[in-house]
């Protein structure tokens, strides 16, 4: 068995060492019930991910985390459940589906007047609300 997402989040903007401390305790001990429980946990493919200001991005020197005496990997932005994150919270990842989504709106307004609007609601589900509602995606029986 595998462990799929697990998100540790700290919140200290000055001391950085104890919320490096922190972070390599729980990981230790996540490490140890993870063992005894019969799941892995993969250092290679776990990620470090800083969230703040440029400030306060640019004052931190050094964050050494690791899992299972492997270094955790720093990013510059994670990938979770489909949705992007930065360490800037800016979402620039995302600005390809809004232009996707308008492309496909573009598309389909011909259509507008052919559909019925149980297929106008069908079709937006599956192309445009499914490219930013990533874990909800609804589609109702045909009748």
């Amino acid at each position: 068995m595998y462990a799929d997402v697990i998100l540790l989040k700290f919140f200290h903007p000055f001391d950085v060492l104890a919320i490096c401390s922190a972070l390599n305790t729980d990981l230790k001990s996540i490490a140890e019930w993870s063992t005894n429980n019969a799941l892995h946990l993969n250092p290679s493919k776990s990620s470090l991910l800083i969230v703040g200001s440029s400030l306060l991005l640019s004052r931190i020197q050094s964050f050494d985390i690791s899992l299972n005496s492997i270094p955790i990997l720093h990013s510059s932005s994670i990938k979770i459940l489909d949705v992007y994150v930065d360490s800037s919270w800016s979402f620039e990842l995302h600005e390809s589906s809004s232009r996707t989504a308008y492309a496909r709106l573009r598309l389909l307004y011909p259509l507008h007047q052919v559909f019925f609007c149980s297929q106008k609601l069908l079709t937006s589900q599956l192309l445009i609300i499914s490219l930013f509602d990533y874990t909800n995606v609804y589609v109702p029986a045909f009748n």
